[in-house]
């Protein structure tokens, strides 16, 4: 008997099982690759999105740097607004304190919105808090300001890399007989403008009396030649209001904080290689020595009266106002105000490196040591010890003038490189001429 063997129905079925195989490859292949186009897709919504989010930052920052503090109130309280020309771009502007309509102490917060054209319509948002105008304080241009600029020694101001754009401005308000900037032979003056009041109507450097004797000297100023640099009628500053109440009651916050005495010092104190956080106020007539190496992320504030901040022999401290600390943020600037009649003692063998600006009695003082001021120095004669005693302590006399400008003196090697910074501790108005501040502060996305 003859079976009949008909192999085509198997070939048949294993084609078909061969071809359902490679469709299933093929599939599972195209599956991946559209999974994979679509996450390239995203990630390109995602970055062209973020660009669009800081463009709409940008053009925020633009229109701030021309509003007025009304104005910014307005963005504020919602009955203005800023606009963003990008496509997708948005802008919404709250105070930083949560629910307020009035800016108080010069600082916003900016949220930017891009949103990407592509297929995923992805939206990226920047949150940023933003230093806006002089409500509260004042930005100061000024690598050193005083009556007298005095450098010896080594001193320098600015560095070799300067440019005469970006280089220090220097202020100097007196007209004495011997001159206003008065510099040596080893001094290095890397200065993009020199401002003088020049009340006495002297001549910059030919003759005697003059403003500055050694202006001539290619050596001293090697930018370019100062006559192209000097403004001999500039326009005399603004009062400088300095109110120490926030100060005080900053350092007593942070005491409760973390418990630590060193944030009001009320008697005279010895501290050797430390790691300070935080702000430090020192309360009128008080003595402070850093001994060894130290170093002091915040800001320290002295009411003078006589007392002193000194640096013991071969010490060196390092105060960066700059730094963000692990409890209480960035800091508040400047880096150390003297305030009062304060002895700086600062001698030729230490060393003392500060971000941020330097506020002194130069009457009773001069930084003499070998380091770094990365900020600048304001030289101002203080008020009378009983209104320092009287404020910022109950019924403390509030915000007090300063003045008039005291000789800035700078020996050593000591180096001065001017950053402009927010000084939230001058509360004097900034000259009409001077624009609003305008800096991003933080900046994070969402």
């Amino acid at each position: 008997m003859h079976r009949h063997h008909d192999k085509h129905g198997f070939i048949l079925l294993a084609t078909m099982a061969f071809l359902a195989g490679v469709l299933t490859l093929t599939s599972v292949g195209m599956t991946r690759s559209m999974i994979e186009l679509l996450a390239a897709q995203r990630a390109v919504d995602v970055m062209q999105a973020f660009h669009l989010a800081e463009g709409s930052l940008d053009d925020a920052l633009k229109q701030l740097k021309t509003l007025t503090p009304a104005q910014i109130n307005g963005l504020l309280s919602h009955t203005q607004t800023l606009t963003c020309e990008l496509p997708g771009c948005g802008l919404s502007v709250s105070d930083n304190v949560a629910g307020s309509t009035q800016d108080t102490d010069g600082l916003i917060v900016v949220t930017a919105e891009g949103k990407s054209v592509g297929v995923t319509k992805v939206t990226q948002r920047i949150l940023a808090t933003v230093q806006v105008g002089n409500p509260g304080g004042q930005a100061f241009n000024y690598a050193v300001a005083g009556s007298t600029i005095n450098l010896d020694g080594q001193a320098r101001i600015g560095t070799a890399f300067d440019t005469v754009k970006d280089a220090a401005k220097l202020y100097m308000e007196d007209s004495p007989t011997g001159g206003t900037l008065i510099t040596t032979a080893s001094s290095k003056v890397y200065a993009g403008q020199l401002d003088f009041v020049n009340l006495a109507n002297l001549p910059l450097y030919t003759g005697s009396p003059s403003l500055c004797p050694r202006c001539d000297d290619g050596s001293v100023f090697p930018l370019q030649p100062v006559d192209l640099l000097a403004n001999l009628h500039a326009p005399k500053l603004p009062s400088i209001v300095i109110d120490l109440a926030p100060y005080y009651s900053e350092a007593l916050r942070e005491q409760t904080i973390d418990g630590n005495s060193y944030h009001h010092l009320t008697s005279d104190q010895t501290l050797q290689n430390v790691t300070l956080q935080g702000l430090i106020y020192i309360e009128c007539g008080v003595n402070v020595v850093f001994k060894g190496t130290s170093t002091v992320n915040g800001t320290i504030v002295h009411e003078g009266c006589g007392g002193n901040i000194n640096i013991g022999s071969n010490g060196r401290l390092t105060i960066d106002s700059t730094v963000s600390t692990p409890t209480f943020g960035v800091p508040f600037e400047p880096a150390i105000a003297i305030l009062g009649q304060p002895d700086l003692g600062w001698g030729n063998t230490t060393t003392i490196d500060i971000k941020g600006f330097v506020m002194h009695n130069a009457t009773r003082s001069v930084i003499n040591t070998t380091g770094t001021i990365i900020g600048g120095v304001i030289a101002i004669n203080a008020p009378s010890n009983s209104k320092m005693q009287n404020n910022p302590g109950p019924g403390g006399a509030g915000p007090i003038v300063w003045g008039p400008f005291s000789v800035a003196h700078l020996g050593g090697s000591t180096n001065v490189i001017f950053k402009p910074l927010a000084q939230n501790l001058l509360k004097g108005q900034p000259a009409a001429s001077q624009a609003p501040k305008v800096r991003v502060w933080r900046q994070q996305p969402l």
